[in-house]
């Protein structure tokens, strides 16, 4: 093989090894993205799940305020009632 040929082959192993590297530090850098996004959703659905159990409690803490508030104005009603019995 003449030194042209060798010159030739060896700039061509180089080109392959450079585009390897290329293809390697590609995939790194889309497996690197993967790993944070996946972090991300992650985040995303425990501050997904905590919102949700923070609006049912807000949700059952209203429910329980306006059943005491509907058994507070029975009660009063209940009261008036005997109040207004016993002044006759």
């Amino acid at each position: 093989m003449d030194a042209s040929g060798k010159f030739q082959e060896k700039m061509m192993k180089k080109q392959k090894q450079a585009e390897k590297m290329l293809l390697e530090n590609r995939l790194r850098h889309l497996n690197n993205q993967d790993e944070r996004l996946q972090r991300q959703i992650q985040i995303a659905n425990k501050n997904s799940n905590f919102a949700d159990s923070v609006s049912q409690r807000k949700a059952d803490d209203d429910d329980l305020k306006a059943r005491c508030a509907e058994a507070e104005a029975a009660r009063i009603s209940r009261q008036n009632a005997n109040n207004a019995r016993r002044r006759n």
